[in-house]
């Protein structure tokens, strides 16, 4: 029905963002092997950034995580369901309506 079509676009969307940051981490791990094999220069200010990037990310396991993206995808079903509820009653107020 429509909440798991809904619940199965928003996996697929945050499966996508996820494997976008894997790609951009790959990325930035390339260059940080690059720079400490002498391959490529190093960039003080760019270490910083890269620092305060990795010093931003909570330390969360990923049960953790797990559960948050758990909650979350089920209370987003539930105002579906409750928006498909409304939806209903407000149709059946409306028949009533026309029969009285």
């Amino acid at each position: 029905g429509i909440n798991a079509e809904y619940g199965k676009q928003w996996y697929q969307r945050r499966v996508r963002a996820c494997d976008d940051m894997i790609s951009q981490i790959n990325i930035v791990l390339t260059h940080i092997k690059k720079v400490l094999a002498g391959d490529a220069p190093a960039d003080k200010e760019l270490g910083r950034q890269i620092m305060e990037v990795v010093q931003a990310v909570p330390n969360l396991d990923s049960d953790t995580i797990t559960n948050m993206l758990n909650s979350h995808m089920q209370d987003l079903l539930a105002v579906e369901y409750l928006t498909y509820l409304t939806r209903q009653q407000l149709a059946v107020s409306a028949r009533l309506n026309q029969i009285l």
